[in-house]
């Protein structure tokens, strides 16, 4: 498995943001999240099985398994081939990474669609992409679609940096910056979930110049303005309950996902984001439309900038180095860990908007590729979350949900319908 590009590195901690996955991780809280490509013909799976091959080798740094020591989880190299999978009737569902043998990421294939489902134990959006990216330009490769160079993209024949490893975000860390304030709880769809091992997939179709049109109009970027679509369509929700059910004294709040390569020069292919947390508070009133995309635009603006985040790095590698913390053994950190990731993680939040932008492919491929797809991980606490990637003309959101009942997606899209915007449903 080992060439002579690679670094020898058989085992490696895993990178701050992840530290708390493998104690959380459950047939429910599964970790994974897709990312899919939709190709105009169907997928040869011998191809795609040899084109895995040949690009995995460039990314040593996701060929591992998840061990448990004494005091924390660590990442293993492991000397087997991964093999493309048959597709399951629900992604990212897929839940025992802490099984021995088992990669932390799947490669799926279903008629037209590959799709790749990385946990957060090894990654973020941003490095799911490039692998996707990487894939599907050698598979293009493979049956003679592409030829000559793929600019931008990790081929094979790249040598392996060692920055591509690092946990960037003890790179960056300054013992010197103090924390951000606490936030308080925020409002939960009150819903019971679905079976165990059911999500809910509902993806709309709309076109991006127009989106990006109505987000101009309003004088704000597209994730602001879908960030403020989303907040008005939970607030919907939260006036339509009966009064018993809406939890007062509980905001309605967003994560907001923030890949900190725009921020910080840094080439790693793990984990490097962080969130910021628009919201509104109901028990002020109903907020006109209007009114949240302001809020949203002068928080995120607040928000996103270097000094904000770098006190929430500073909180975070802060905990992690705790020596209470660390000398606390495994199995008791276990139930620290999940309280933990409970207090000052998913209860914080009502509802996640990740957007991933726009996914490029080199020109020789890029009209082999109708669409993509991001889908969020499941959460038991934000029972419905939203994740956004735009492919050629299209944008394409898409919620999943572990519970039946569907009217945040209903509200949002009809918000879209009312502005005059085109939106066509899929779902599964």
């Amino acid at each position: 498995m080992k060439t002579d590009t690679q670094p020898s590195i058989e085992w490696f901690k895993l990178d701050n943001a992840a530290t708390m996955y493998p104690s959380v991780a459950s047939q429910r809280t599964t970790t994974l999240f897709r990312i899919a490509a939709t190709l105009h013909d169907p997928v040869r799976i011998g191809a795609l099985q040899q084109a895995l091959e040949n690009i995995v080798v460039r990314f040593p740094y996701y060929l591992v398994e998840v061990r448990a020591g004494l005091f924390w989880y660590y990442l293993v190299r492991k000397n087997r081939m991964p093999k493309v999978e048959v597709d399951t009737r629900y992604p990212c569902m897929d839940a025992p990474l802490k099984r021995r043998r088992r990669y932390l990421f799947h490669v799926r294939a279903y008629r037209r669609r590959i799709s790749v489902e990385f946990s957060h134990m090894l990654t973020d959006g941003a490095g799911a992409i490039e692998f996707l990216r990487s894939l599907l330009v050698e598979y293009f490769t493979l049956i003679g679609v592409h030829h000559g160079p793929a600019d931008g993209v990790m081929t094979p024949d790249q040598p392996v940096e060692l920055e591509e490893y690092e946990d960037a975000y003890r790179k960056f860390y300054n013992p010197s910056i103090p924390g951000p304030g606490r936030e308080k709880k925020s409002f939960q769809i009150p819903a019971p979930l679905l079976p165990v091992g059911t999500f809910r997939i509902t993806t709309g179709i709309v076109p991006v110049a127009r989106l990006k049109e109505e987000a101009k109009n309003h004088g704000v970027t597209l994730t602001v303005f879908l960030s403020a679509l989303l907040l008005n369509a939970v607030q919907c929700h939260y006036f339509d309950l009966p009064k018993g059910r809406r939890r007062p004294g509980k905001v309605i709040r967003l994560e907001v996902p923030v890949n900190l390569r725009k921020l910080y020069p840094s080439r790693s292919m793990r984990n490097f984001s962080l969130y910021v947390t628009p919201g509104i508070d109901p028990r002020l009133g109903r907020y006109t439309f209007d009114e949240i995309v302001h809020e949203v635009h002068h928080f995120m603006k607040v928000a996103i900038n270097e000094r904000a985040i770098n006190r929430q790095i500073a909180r975070n590698i802060r905990g992690e180095s705790n020596l209470v913390v660390r000398i606390i053994p495994l199995f008791l950190k276990n139930l620290v860990i999940r309280r933990i990731y409970y207090i000052l993680g998913e209860s914080l939040f009502t509802t996640c908007l990740t957007n991933l932008g726009q996914v490029s492919l080199p020109e020789t491929i890029a009209d082999q590729v109708e669409r993509c797809e991001v889908i969020s991980p499941p959460s038991v606490t934000n029972k419905t979350n939203c994740g956004v990637v735009s492919y050629a003309d299209n944008i394409y959101i898409s919620f999943g949900r572990v519970i039946e009942q569907a009217e945040v997606e209903r509200y949002f899209f009809t918000s879209l319908v009312k502005m005059g915007i085109p939106v066509k449903i899929e779902t599964n």
